[in-house]
């Protein structure tokens, strides 16, 4: 991969150079600078000039002021440029490029995306959408994109249109996507300037207008799509580093009734580092379309006549997903689980590899119904087998304090991907549930688990349509 930057502060690009020998994860790649100190140069003529000189195959177009926060980021877009159809890829877009050719301006819920931004005294990550797979957009921000040298010879930047640093962008992913796919990716990147729109951005803005005037507004989506959450702007620090947190749980048409309750908790989440994932095993399509009119990102899992091996046969998906894409926990989160906005902060904090939130399911004992915590201690203790339990009791739940337990559900569960590797979601007999056993593997791996009482998720059971005694069948 060459990487292609047109410079003007050598301070700025020594910097990034540092940057992308550390993260890029290639051993043959180029940083490929054209010296634009005077001016000389306009970014698509630039561009074009070191498009001809690049050694290798695959292009990376990046400002100078930006470092890159993901690792392997090379390799990554080399792997998906390799797909088929593809034209070009960057970390920010946008699914509609509106009349005013500013691809920002189309608002949710068609930006794709995030990016860190740096200002002087802070930084802050703007997460435009929830992402889980890459998306097809129809244009992608000029601040990094990629693509291959063959594309870039027949599609060249329009240096006469363009001779100055506004708008080539925009001009070049509206000529390549009508040919090609263009995609954001999940790479995140820090950049050190929002922009601006001076008077040379406005004149650059009405040349792109009048060339594509029979273009706008430009979408390839056959219908509006639903909102997929809000354009969060959340605090960030990129000398941390922010663990890859899956969110998801199985799911099925049982779980309807709270569906928006949940769709509004999980697209609220503060954390800056997470991506959603629900597998529906309904027996038909009709709930997984739900599920994404809500901007759920949902996938279809497979369908058995038992509720437990649907059950179990969607977790695993979830797990191995977890594990293929590079996710450092996943977070069983059912979809009638109603978590605090900062729960994956507050439980990533403890370092465990193993943790439950609180919530309470509801049991019928004398005739009564009585609210039970599902986090549990030990009783008592048999060798070689997970020991009697007790539900944690109304003081250890008081406590907002940090505890070892011995078992809990699957309701709000924080795991870590080595557990995962270690594990396999299952079930034996005809009661417990893989929540069980799940518990049983790691206290025979002799690994502890722990409860933070101070998170207390509210759970959706008091109005459940459905008996739980029909829906485990």
């Amino acid at each position: 991969m060459s990487i292609i930057v047109c410079s003007r502060n050598p301070e700025l690009l020594e910097k990034l150079r540092k940057n992308v020998q550390a993260t890029i994860g290639l051993q043959e790649y180029e940083f490929l600078p054209i010296d634009n100190h005077s001016n000389q140069y306009s970014l698509s003529a630039a561009y074009n000039i070191a498009a001809e000189k690049a050694r290798h195959p695959y292009l990376c177009f990046v400002h100078e002021d930006i470092q890159f926060l993901t690792r392997n980021w090379g390799q990554q877009l080399i792997e998906k440029l390799n797909q088929q159809d593809i034209g070009a890829i960057g970390v920010a877009g946008s699914t509609l490029l509106p009349e005013t050719g500013l691809w920002a301006s189309s608002m949710q819920p068609f930006v794709q995306g995030k990016i860190v931004h740096k200002f002087p005294d802070h930084e802050q990550i703007e997460i435009f959408s929830m992402m889980h797979e890459d998306t097809e957009v129809v244009v992608l921000d000029g601040v990094c994109i990629a693509t291959t040298k063959e594309i870039c010879r027949e599609n060249p930047f329009d240096t006469s249109t363009f001779d100055g640093f506004h708008f080539y962008d925009m001009d070049f992913c509206i000529r390549l996507a009508q040919k090609y796919k263009l995609l954001v990716t999940n790479i995140l990147l820090q950049h050190a300037s929002g922009g601006g729109y001076n008077e040379a951005w406005q004149r650059y803005q009405q040349r792109f207008l009048e060339k594509h005037r029979f273009l706008l507004p430009f979408t390839k989506l056959p219908s509006l799509p639903a909102s997929e959450g809000p354009w969060k702007t959340l605090p960030y620090n990129s000398k941390l580093r922010y663990p890859k947190v899956l969110v998801g749980c199985p799911t099925s048409f049982h779980k309807e009734y709270c569906l928006q309750e949940y769709a509004n908790a999980v697209k609220f989440l503060t954390y800056p580092q997470y991506d959603t994932l629900l597998v529906d095993n309904s027996p038909d399509d009709a709930y997984l379309k739900k599920l994404k009119a809500a901007g759920l990102p949902a996938i279809k899992g497979p369908y058995h006549e038992g509720a437990r091996d649907r059950i179990v046969a969607s977790r695993n998906l979830l797990a191995q997903c977890a594990l293929e894409k590079g996710y450092d926990y996943f977070l069983s989160l059912e979809q009638d689980v109603l978590p605090p906005k900062d729960l994956i902060q507050r439980m990533l904090v403890h370092g465990k590899k193993v943790l439950t939130g609180i919530y309470f399911n509801s049991v019928h004992e004398n005739n009564e119904s009585k609210l039970t915590p599902l986090a549990y201690k030990i009783s008592k203790l048999y060798p070689n087998k997970l020991p009697d339990m007790r539900p944690l009791s109304l003081q250890e739940i008081s406590s907002n304090a940090l505890l070892q337990i011995v078992s809990a559900g699957l309701g709000c569960l924080l795991i870590h991907r080595d557990l995962l590797r270690q594990t396999h979601f299952r079930y034996e007999g005809q009661e417990a549930f893989d929540d069980r056993f799940f518990f049983l593997d790691i206290y025979n791996l002799k690994i502890p688990a722990y409860a933070d009482t101070s998170i207390k998720c509210k759970h959706l059971i008091l109005n459940r349509p459905y008996p739980w005694k029909d829906i485990k069948k």
